[in-house]
């Protein structure tokens, strides 16, 4: 279902040499040997699961994934973009027969015009909600978490986080509904007349905003971003992460928050050395290395996905 592209290693290894099983296999090889197979990365969003079979250490470079951005047919809406994804990075040690699943979060989707709400994105990705004024109010869902995970996917078996953007509101008057760019140790609040969803922090999720009195926000979980379920309510969505970032709700005078970005996280059992970079805008943490490519950008073009994320192990 995911196509995997790259993923490299690049280490001083005990044993059997630099060698781990991965599934699903990368370019046909269920068994990737870094001296003979060369660097490899991971840019689809999807999960791939390693076994080591020897004991080695290595850099690891993550980027969460992009917000969606959010549009309003026949009105300005320059402000509304998704925010960048975070960036992580560490050495990880790798323990031969140590199972790790890398998980890369998508690019925050939009709402189309008169749809039901969105039911968010892979992998912690919020949802975004529209049609409570107007059918044609379009937000974005928040970008998808990318990480590091020992044994299996949980809260708890978190190794290495980059959180994900949260997504563009909206604004029939020009002003910023950004989504806030994803972690970092605590996700970017998006913006909102009110204030708009709070980004993740390192002990809870970004907590939703908006006028209670028109619909209820959402705030972000661990490992989700707050995701918006009914037409009633409309907003940009949190983007996933260690903790999501909180949903973005219809504010005052026709304004529709973004979601808060989430945050990032790092496990020093495993990661030595760990980095963590929140991005700004729809630009991603760590934006100007060579080996991010496009990964991790949030949407600044009307009514588009944002940019999936990435790992990179060196």
């Amino acid at each position: 279902m995911f196509a995997a592209k790259n993923l490299q290693f690049s280490s001083t290894a005990t044993g059997g040499g630099r060698s781990f099983t991965i599934s699903p296999a990368v370019a046909g090889k269920s068994t990737w040997n870094l001296d003979t197979d060369g660097p490899l990365s991971l840019s689809s969003y999807g999960d791939w699961t390693i076994v080591p079979s020897s004991t080695f250490t290595a850099s690891v470079k993550i980027w969460g994934a992009g917000g969606g951005r959010g549009d309003n047919a026949g009105f300005s809406t320059a402000n509304a973009f998704g925010g960048g994804g975070g960036y992580a990075g560490g050495t990880l040690s790798a323990n031969s027969g140590t199972t790790f699943v890398l998980r890369i979060g998508q690019g925050g989707l939009f709402t189309l015009d008169s749809s039901a709400a969105a039911s968010g994105t892979a992998f912690g990705g919020g949802g975004s909600a529209t049609n409570y004024i107007d059918a044609n109010w379009n937000c974005g869902g928040g970008g998808g978490l990318s990480g590091v995970f020992v044994n299996s996917v949980s809260h708890g078996n978190s190794v290495l986080i980059a959180g994900g953007g949260g997504g563009g509101g909206n604004s029939r008057f020009g002003a910023d509904r950004a989504g806030g760019a994803g972690g970092g140790t605590n996700g970017v609040a998006g913006n909102g007349s009110g204030g708009g969803g709070g980004g993740g922090t390192q002990s809870s999720g970004g907590a939703g905003s908006g006028d209670a009195s028109i619909g209820s926000s959402v705030s972000g979980s661990a490992l989700q971003g707050g995701s918006l379920t009914s037409t009633s309510t409309m907003g940009g969505g949190g983007g996933g992460g260690y903790y999501g970032g909180g949903s973005g709700i219809y504010q005052s005078d026709d304004q529709v928050s973004g979601g808060g970005g989430g945050s990032g996280y790092i496990n020093t059992t495993y990661i030595a050395s760990g980095t963590l970079t929140a991005g700004s805008g729809t630009t991603p943490g760590n934006s100007g290395d060579a080996n991010r490519g496009g990964a991790g950008t949030g949407s600044s073009t009307s009514a588009t996905a944002g940019s999936s994320g990435k790992i990179y192990i060196s």
